[in-house]
C-alpha cells in the first residue's frame, strides 16, 4: 500500500466476468474521508470508465474509512463506513 503524505491509499479490483473482461478498479484512502474512485479498465489497460462517490464529510483527527463493493445484476453497490 502506498503512504502518501501520511494518507494511505488502497487499491482493490473486481475481474469482470462479460465478454470483453477488464477489471473494476477500486481506491480509497484509509485514514481520511476520501470518497471512493471507480475506474473500469479493459485487459489492455485503458480506462473505459470512471465515477467517484462523494466523501461523507466526517471530520476527525483519527479516522478509519472501510468500503465495500459488490455488483448485483450488473449494478455495481458502494457502502463506504467512516469511524
Amino acid at each position: 500500500m502506498p503512504n502518501i503524505d501520511g494518507t494511505i491509499v488502497r487499491g482493490e479490483y473486481i475481474d469482470l466476468a462479460s465478454k470483453t473482461g477488464g477489471r473494476l478498479h477500486i481506491s480509497y484512502g484509509l485514514n481520511y474521508d476520501s470518497g471512493v474512485e471507480l475506474d473500469r479498465v479493459t485487459n489492455d489497460g485503458r480506462v473505459t470508465w470512471r465515477t467517484q462517490v462523494k466523501p461523507l464529510g466526517v471530520i476527525h483527527s483519527r479516522y478509519q474509512h472501510e468500503v465495500y463493493v459488490r455488483i448485483e445484476a450488473g449494478v455495481i453497490k458502494v457502502t463506504s463506513v467512516g469511524r
